[in-house]
């Protein structure tokens, strides 16, 4: 069945397109069966918080609430609270939300959500009102995508999943893809993402794959980190700029493909905990380091690296961190002088071919010989590279082997017009057949 909401509406009516109802908590409690819809027609309709979906079991039971053109409803609300508090097997598509919480999760505390679409959506603030979290979804989820939205100028964190160190309230099987989360909590501990979870082990570190994987997102102008991830995860074609912290990654094993931290004003790459890798990432024009590794880094990887800046160190009395393993990358520094020490950290700031020659001096711990880099790294000369543009060296390009040469003659060099390639294409069966014993 397919219920209308519309500005002229009227909540006594059924709800059909010819007779709308008014308001969205009226709209919300007709989705009562699996295929429901329900069509929001264009305005601006100030809501009171949801109390309730009807509750559903299966995606074959699914229900929609969708604009009737994408980016024309607006839902708004002056009270404190949600503007829409939804159930598992939901999907909402091309809705404008601003209030103090856009999309939550439905009495988080004993009712888990699953498998929810949010997308083509936009949560932001207005002259008039204002959104703290554009989706805050807190309790044991599972399945969650949210894909083309954009978080704009939200007060704080405005993508928010879990509940940190609640071991019954874990974020599992989530994709985001293809969203924008700009200038959300310009000021404090705010990120563009947040993903929680829980340590455990006898590392006390982030080691459960809950399957989180961000793809062909931006995130830029926070407080804190453009991405702050709690759990194992991939991140794949993301972009963080003009952030304290482009990327800060928790999970053991995470991984980063093909990202982009350019012009965050702490560090680009923050890695967190071990075996996590990073592969064809740029890091770019960063206020302090391009990378900073932390505990077991010598077990993290990076290959096929664009590398502009510092490679940072944290180190105290109980551990030490390594220079993660790294190859077939391209790694400039500016004023490529000498190794830097404090008291806790240790700087790399020189062409990694010179680290084998070094040991480390602090008192605290034995000296160490530095590992030598692979064979395939390239530095590059700072007059070769566009600080502003990131161009001037292809990792991939500049550090991969040359092929071998092929079996055979050597400088033997056969010229074809184009009607002899056609006349052995036409051979080619009967060379087969040759070759098979036929």
């Amino acid at each position: 069945m397919v219920y209308y909401l519309a500005v002229g509406g009227n909540d006594s009516n059924p709800g059909t397109a010819d007779a709308p109802v008014a308001t969205l908590n009226k709209a919300v409690s007709l989705l009562t069966r699996g295929g429901d819809e329900l069509v929001i027609r264009p305005g601006r309709y100030v809501c009171q918080p949801i109390s309730g979906m009807p509750e559903r079991d299966s995606w074959d039971e699914q229900v929609v609430i969708r604009a009737e053109k994408s980016g024309t409803v607006e839902l708004v609300t002056p009270q404190s609270g949600n503007i829409l508090a939804i159930r598992s097997c939901t999907v909402v598509r091309g809705l404008r939300f601003s209030g103090l919480y856009g999309i939550t999760q439905y009495d988080y505390l004993n009712t888990p959500l699953h498998h929810v679409l949010i997308e083509q959506c936009w949560f932001g603030c207005t002259d008039s009102y204002r959104t703290a979290r554009g989706v805050f979804l807190i309790g044991d989820t599972d399945y969650i995508t949210i894909r083309d939205c954009q978080f704009d100028h939200c007060l704080s964190t405005p993508l928010v999943l879990g509940r940190p160190n609640d071991e019954d309230k874990w974020a599992t099987n989530i994709l985001i893809e293809r969203c924008v989360f700009a200038e959300n909590g310009r000021t404090g501990n705010n990120d563009g993402v947040c993903i929680e979870g829980v340590r455990e082990g006898p590392t006390n570190g982030y080691i459960r794959d809950q399957n989180i994987i961000l793809r062909d997102c931006v995130s830029w102008g926070h407080g804190d980190a453009g991405y702050d991830v709690k759990t194992v995860a991939t991140f794949d074609r993301c972009i963080a700029y003009d952030n304290n912290w482009g990327f800060k990654v928790w999970g053991e094993g995470t991984r980063l493909l093909n990202c982009l931290a350019h012009n965050n004003w702490e560090t680009g790459f923050a890695l967190i905990a071990a075996k996590q890798e990073a592969w064809n990432c740029t890091s770019a024009a960063n206020g302090k380091y391009a990378f900073r590794v932390y505990k077991q880094s010598h077990t993290n990887k990076l290959r096929n690296c664009i590398i502009l800046g510092i490679i940072k160190s944290i180190r105290s009395d109980s551990y030490y961190s390594q220079m993660p393993d790294i190859d077939y990358c391209c790694w400039w520094v500016p004023n490529p002088t000498d190794i830097a020490y404090e008291p806790e950290h240790v700087y790399w700031n020189l062409p990694f071919a010179n680290l084998q020659s070094k040991t480390n001096p602090h008192p605290s711990v034995p000296n160490i010989v530095f590992p030598q880099p692979g064979e395939h790294m390239v530095y590059a000369d700072p007059q070769l590279v566009d600080v502003d543009t990131f161009t001037g060296y292809n990792a991939a390009a500049a550090v991969e082997p040359p092929p071998a040469e092929p079996p055979g003659e050597e400088g033997l060099t056969v010229t074809l017009s184009a009607e002899e390639v056609e006349a052995l294409r036409a051979l080619r069966p009967l060379i087969d057949r040759i070759n098979q014993g036929g």
